[in-house]
């Protein structure tokens, strides 16, 4: 894209809904997007944690190619549990990291302007997303982890029983 910014869902689908649409609203028209979806007809017995291959590990050559061609990256998750859901134990909250610090302060910042409750992790700290393995600090100028929380995740889009999400307008 005319950016240099690459927007990546790598856990799209029924692995964390709503990813896939969060990032394609973030990338718009300007910014490259790559996801990967998958799809409950390849989920097994307990569920489709199998499909979800860790940020570290993540190294498909599509996704690696566009890494290489861009500037800086925006990754984003979904997180939470739905036991936790059930307990009503999970905020409406972004949690954000990443191996660009400036790019990652000034995605919070933002966030925070706009009344969205916002946690800044550092190295060592659960979500960090600040691993040079990472695939979100493959480009030269690394990039930014944005975990949004199921329970946000929810306000913005409406999330389906069989975990397809879908936009609110």
């Amino acid at each position: 894209g005319p950016t240099g910014v690459l927007v990546i869902a790598p856990h799209a689908g029924v692995i964390e809904p709503g990813s896939a649409m969060l990032a394609e609203d973030i990338a718009g028209k300007s910014h490259d997007l790559y996801t990967f979806r998958a799809y409950k007809q390849y989920c097994n017995d307990e569920g489709c944690r199998s499909l979800h291959v860790t940020s570290t590990k993540f190294k498909e050559p599509r996704l690696m190619e566009m890494a290489g061609s861009a500037d800086m990256a925006v990754s984003i998750h979904a997180y939470g549990s739905r036991a936790k859901e059930e307990k009503g134990e999970e905020i409406p909250k972004v949690i954000v990291g990443g191996g660009n610090k400036e790019m990652r302060d000034n995605v919070a910042d933002n966030l925070r302007a706009r009344g969205v409750n916002v946690e800044v992790r550092e190295k060592g700290q659960r979500f960090s997303g600040t691993s040079d393995r990472n695939l979100v600090n493959q480009p030269p100028q690394k990039g930014v982890q944005i975990e949004v929380s199921r329970a946000l995740m929810r306000e913005l889009y409406i999330i389906e029983s069989d975990r397809k999400s879908t936009r609110l307008n």
